[in-house]
């Protein structure tokens, strides 16, 4: 990934993404220490459905798939 941010423009913004997140991970770290884990199965079907298909995206050499799967995916 740092290939393509350092050599594409498109994706140069690649390098602020994970000092953004930890900055807002820092800022709520108090709210999310007192949070509760709670287990729940549905979350392991949503990712199966996100990995099948991009699965199928990459066989079928479908690029819209591929990249929905990753929206199913987060």
């Amino acid at each position: 990934m740092v290939n393509d941010w350092s050599q594409n423009d498109n994706y140069s913004h690649g390098f602020l993404v994970p000092v953004i997140a930890g900055f807002m991970i820092w800022h709520k770290r108090d709210k999310l220490a007192d949070l509760k884990i709670d287990h729940n199965n549905w979350g392991l079907m949503v990712i199966a459905a996100g990995m099948l298909m991009y699965l199928f995206g990459t066989i079928g050499a479908e690029l819209f798939t591929m990249r929905f799967a990753i929206v199913i995916s987060i």
